[in-house]
């Protein structure tokens, strides 16, 4: 069993019928106490998984038939009607590695934004970190990714070259994906408690952002002139790199790959700042 630690809260009493109870003084990141805490932080994580996959036929495996079912679509739209130019690389394998990285970010960035609301009954009762509720879906995304990952693997070994050291990579470009999904999805957490509109706004947020981003098609695509400005947008990096270290495709610069990694700490920093301030109204405005 987990057990929610309250040794550490401290009590004011305001009279002698009415008690204040507040939560611990911490650091702005509470990376420490998170530490403490992480047996709560797997069983928040599991607990993810199991709702995800509660009474669902197949299971995980939605982590295999998403990304095919959106490759053949994309495939039929942008591989021949459209005829994106991806080099040497078939179009399938092209869109099934954008996708499968796209598809995780957008998930865990959707279930982060929503993860105070979805757990109103645990906020107003006990104390605990809050941070740990916006990291739990992004940490139990990583399962998902790892299936999609191995199908995707499997996939290209099967039409190309075997695997260089350019894998090697590949956890730098997860670790891009997962950063950028959790620092936006502390954002959108904080303030959907405020502002519900929120919920309506991501899916909306989601589709721009996914084709203002190289999932469908190559960064090469976007003329010379632009590529410093796209490459404020930390995802198109991140899937630049996480295709390359698969697909051995046209590598991002170190340019646009510092730019992106400054622009994922900013993302973190405010996400924390903005989550901080918010996290003592969260139990009396949910």
């Amino acid at each position: 069993m987990v057990d929610f630690d309250t040794a550490s809260l401290e009590v004011v009493a305001t009279s002698e019928s009415n008690w204040i109870v507040l939560s611990p003084r911490r650091s702005p990141i509470p990376w420490q106490e998170l530490w403490q805490r992480r047996e709560l932080q797997a069983f928040l994580v599991w607990r993810e998984l199991k709702i995800r996959y509660k009474q669902t036929a197949v299971g995980a495996l939605w982590a295999v038939f998403q990304p095919l079912v959106a490759m053949a679509i994309f495939s039929v739209i942008f591989g021949r009607v459209v005829a994106v130019d991806t080099g040497d690389i078939p179009y399938a394998s092209f869109a099934l590695t954008g996708l499968i990285g796209w598809i995780y970010f957008a998930n865990a960035l959707a279930q982060a934004s929503n993860s105070l609301i979805d757990n109103q009954a645990l906020l107003s009762k006990v104390y605990f970190p809050r941070l740990m509720l916006p990291v739990a879906p992004v940490l139990a995304g990583l399962i998902d990714l790892a299936i999609g990952t191995t199908l995707l693997l499997a996939v290209v070994l099967t039409h190309q070259n075997p695997f260089t050291v350019r894998l090697l990579v590949l956890p730098l470009a997860i670790a891009m994906i997962s950063l950028t999904a959790f620092g936006v999805g502390l954002i959108l957490s904080a303030l959907n408690v405020h502002f519900r509109d929120v919920k309506y706004v991501v899916p909306f947020m989601l589709q721009v952002w996914m084709f203002s981003s190289p999932v469908v098609y190559p960064a090469s695509a976007i003329p010379e002139v632009w590529r410093p400005i796209y490459a404020l947008n930390p995802i198109s990096t991140a899937m630049s790199l996480f295709r390359w270290s698969v697909l051995g495709s046209s590598i991002p610069p170190l340019s646009a790959i510092a730019t992106s990694v400054v622009m994922i700490a900013v993302v973190l920093i405010a996400g924390q700042w903005v989550f901080n301030r918010a996290e003592n109204t969260f139990a009396d405005v949910i």
